[in-house]
């Protein structure tokens, strides 16, 4: 075998390509417009118990 290097995802990237999957941008965008920044910490907290198994 040869010995190559494989890059991985990071932290920061496999949290954004979650929240994407999880929400369409467009959902972020409306709500954050209809709730203000009350809708950040959900979207957050919705990202983080999608890693809960």
């Amino acid at each position: 075998m040869s010995d190559t290097k494989r890059n991985t995802i990071g932290k920061f990237g496999l949290l954004s390509l979650t929240f994407a999957a999880v929400y369409s941008f467009n959902n972020v965008i409306n709500n954050n417009i209809e709730l203000g920044l009350a809708s950040a910490p959900m979207f957050f907290l919705a990202t983080i118990f999608y890693f809960i198994p």
